[in-house]
Formats: C-alpha cells, sequence, structure tokens
C-alpha cells in the first residue's frame, strides 16, 4: 500500500531533500518478506521510501528511493558479504553515477556489548562513525537480549546513537544523533542540528539512519 502522503508530490531534487538538519525514519511493518522505512522532513514532508528484501545468509542490498513509487532511486546499500559472523560490511553508492561514497564497518565482537560503526571514503580512509551513546544502557541491553525468557524486555530499551565524524590524527567532532523515539513501532529521529557546517555528508547520514536499524536487526 502507497503512503498517501506521496500523493501527488512535486518532483523535487536530491539536493534539496537533503538540504535540511533533522530527518524522521519510520520502519514500515507487516511487509512481506521486506524491510521497509519512509524517511520525511521534521514538517511531516515525505523525502525518501528505503526498501530491503529479507534473505536470510545472503546479501540483501537496500535500495533508496525519491518514493515509493520505486521509479527513481537514489542511493544504493550494497551489503558486501551474505552471512557475517566477524564484521558487517555495506558501500554507498550513488544510483546515477554508479561510484561508491563510502563504506561502512561493524567489529561484530568489539559491539558485543557497545555497538559500533565506522565510516570510511572510497578510499578506505575513517571520515566518521557511530556508536551507542551510554555504555551501561548498550551493555544492560545487551546482558538482556542473551536472558531466556526475558530478552523480550530488551525491545523496551531505547538504543540511541552519536555520530561524529573524523578528522586529522583521528580527533572526533560530534555532529548529531540516531534517536528512537518513545511511540509504537520502530520511529527515529536523524537529528544533525550540531552539524550546522555539514561536515557529515547528509547521503551519509541516511544511509547510516537505514543501518542502525536494519543492519542492527532492531
Amino acid at each position: 500500500m502507497t503512503d498517501d502522503r506521496y500523493s501527488n508530490v512535486t518532483t523535487t531534487t536530491l539536493a534539496a531533500k537533503l538540504d535540511r538538519s533533522m530527518f524522521l525514519v519510520n520502519q514500515k511493518h507487516r511487509s512481506w518478506m521486506k524491510s521497509k522505512y519512509y524517511v520525511f522532513a521534521e514538517s511531516g514532508a515525505p523525502l525518501f521510501y528505503v526498501e530491503r528484501p529479507v534473505k536470510p545468509l545472503q546479501r540483501s542490498d537496500i535500495t533508496i528511493y525519491h518514493d515509493d513509487s520505486k521509479a527513481a532511486a537514489v542511493l544504493t546499500i550494497r551489503q558486501d558479504h551474505g552471512y557475517a559472523a566477524l564484521h558487517r560490511h555495506y558501500t554507498l553508492i550513488g544510483s546515477e553515477s554508479g561510484d561508491p561514497i563510502a563504506h561502512f564497518d561493524r567489529d561484530n565482537i568489539r559491539s558485543l556489548f557497545r555497538r559500533a560503526w565506522t565510516i570510511s571514503d572510497p578510499n578506505g580512509g575513517i571520515v566518521a562513525g557511530a556508536r551507542e551513546d551510554t555504555a551501561w544502557i548498550a551493555a544492560a541491553r545487551r546482558i538482556l537480549e542473551w536472558i531466556p525468557y526475558v530478552s523480550i524486555l530488551a525491545g523496551f530499551v531505547r538504543t540511541n546513537f552519536r555520530l561524529h565524524v573524523v578528522g586529522e590524527g583521528g580527533a572526533e567532532t560530534s555532529v548529531g544523533a540516531f534517536n528512537r523515539k518513545l511511540s509504537f513501532g520502530d520511529k527515529y529521529a536523524l537529528d544533525l542540528t550540531d552539524d550546522p557546517q555539514r561536515l557529515l555528508d547528509r547521503r551519509i547520514a541516511i544511509a547510516l539512519g537505514i543501518l542502525l536499524d536494519t543492519g542492527e536487526a532492531r
């Protein structure tokens, strides 16, 4: 079913859609063998539609479209491996150029207690990252996930992420957060108001927000 807010939406350039500091990410449930997301502006205006087929133990790319007609793809988040025991690797690709924009990596071992992602440029240089904002809450959630019969409680412990860019010498600069909203269903706010200089490429930020849900199997 198509989201009614996409009806009669005039064509807007990608640059115009990305020219903002707040994005609202809502996951659509009850989707047969697909994960679906809608991305909205803070005003509620629709920006993007995101779809990922569910393929257990197989590669499953994520496609970001202008809208849910799927007439025009904007970005592709390519899953570089199928089942990933130690690392999760993804590559963000521009749909028009076909060129890589960034790579996303999660070390599954280091993320056992506190989840973290590293973003690098096409040449492998680290440019940004994200990690769970509170170590002790992250650890509590992991422990709950491992305890039989009470693991369902882990879903009520909100997992928020802090985002940063990496400068010369590895210095980190905070640029925003990806926060789960207190609501029914998976709804998030990608808040980049701490980044008025646009240090973090908004294309990377959108892709990262999607991965912080679907890539974490949340």
